[in-house]
C-alpha cells in the first residue's frame, strides 16, 4: 500500500488557485463548462494539472471575461478580522480553561504579565502570546498544578 504524502504548494500558486476558483463562482461558471474550457484551453480536466503560467493564462482569460479581483485592502481587512476573532476565541478558551481550574486570579495575572507582558488579559491581542498562555495553562492541568 503507497503512502499518501502531501506536496507543499507554493504561496503564490495557492493564490492563483484560489483566484481560478473565485473567478468560476463569481462568474457563474457551470462545473462541466468549466471542464470545457479547461480542456479547451489547456488539455486539462483539474486546474490542478495546470503549471503556474498556465494557471496565470487562465486567471487572465475569466479576467477577459469580465471577473475582477477584489483589490488587496479589502482583504487586508479580512485578515484583521480573522486575527481579531482569533485572540477573541483564544481569549475564550483561556476562560474557560480557568473556569474549570483552581487557578487563582493572581496567578493567572503573574502568568498574563509573564507570558503576554501586559497586566491583564483583556489587553492582550498576541495570538502566538495568548496561544503560549494556552499551552502553559494545559500543561499546569495535565501535570495537577492547578
Amino acid at each position: 500500500m503507497r503512502s499518501r504524502t502531501k506536496t507543499k504548494i507554493s504561496p503564490q500558486r495557492r493564490g492563483l488557485l484560489a483566484k481560478v476558483h473565485i473567478a468560476k463562482k463569481e462568474l457563474g461558471v457551470f462545473d462541466d463548462d468549466y471542464r470545457d474550457i479547461l480542456r479547451r484551453e489547456f488539455g486539462v480536466t483539474s486546474s490542478a494539472a495546470l503549471a503556474d503560467r498556465e494557471l496565470e493564462s487562465l486567471v487572465a482569460y475569466f479576467e477577459s471575461k469580465g471577473w475582477r479581483p477584489q483589490r488587496s485592502e479589502v482583504r487586508g481587512q479580512r485578515s484583521e478580522d480573522r486575527k481579531a476573532a482569533q485572540v477573541a476565541a483564544l481569549k475564550e478558551r483561556i476562560g474557560q480553561e480557568v473556569l474549570h481550574s483552581d487557578l487563582t486570579s493572581d496567578r493567572l495575572r503573574g502568568l498574563v504579565r509573564k507570558i503576554c507582558g501586559v497586566d491583564d488579559l483583556q489587553w492582550c491581542g498576541d495570538a502566538v502570546r495568548l496561544k503560549k498562555l494556552l499551552a502553559v495553562i494545559g500543561n499546569m492541568l495535565d501535570r495537577g498544578d492547578i
